[in-house]
């Protein structure tokens, strides 16, 4: 005996509609989640970026027992006041100027980071560069200084903080 063949298998065009919006629903909800989350992690890597530039600078003057400073860098030859976002230079200061001059050691020139919805701004002496001394810790510098990494789809932005005594740190502001 054959068994019954049966005339409904499959699925009809109501239940694929229903189907496809509540994945529209689901994917609309999910959507600024996602957002918040890619641009966390934009602003993760660059501060690490930035954080990683701070530690060569400190521990290669400690290293070589000489000032060694890093600046922010349009060009990633002179160093440029206050344009984080550009890119960094780290090089022995022999003048102990915090600024890149003709003659003396570069370390490291990190290149920009082309994301325009990162904005970096340093405060405390951090805007314009600074210099670790041969003991690692800050020169010329009273108080802590901070460099701020915010994201124009995130809600929250990112803070390093260095020292008077060297010591970075990095919070969530």
């Amino acid at each position: 005996m054959k068994p019954p063949i049966d005339q409904h298998a499959g699925y009809t065009i109501v239940e694929i509609m229903i189907a496809i919006a509540i994945l529209a629903i689901l994917t609309a909800l999910a959507m600024p989640s996602l957002q918040q989350f890619m641009a966390r992690n934009e602003l993760v890597g660059t501060s690490n970026a930035l954080i990683t530039g701070i530690n060569l600078a400190r521990t290669e003057a400690v290293t070589r027992s000489t000032a060694v400073a890093i600046c922010p860098s349009t060009d990633g030859a002179t160093c440029s006041g206050g344009d984080w976002e550009s890119g960094f230079l780290v090089f022995v200061d022999d003048n102990n100027n915090s600024s890149f001059n003709g003659g003396e050691e570069l370390i490291r020139a990190e290149s920009g980071y082309t994301n325009p919805a990162i904005t970096i701004d340093g405060t405390g002496g951090l805007n314009n560069g600074f210099t670790f001394s041969a003991d690692g810790i800050r020169s010329a510098v009273v108080g802590a200084g901070t460099i701020d990494l915010n994201h124009n789809v995130a809600t929250n932005g990112i803070q390093i903080i260095v020292n008077n005594t060297g010591q970075i740190s990095r919070i969530e502001i």
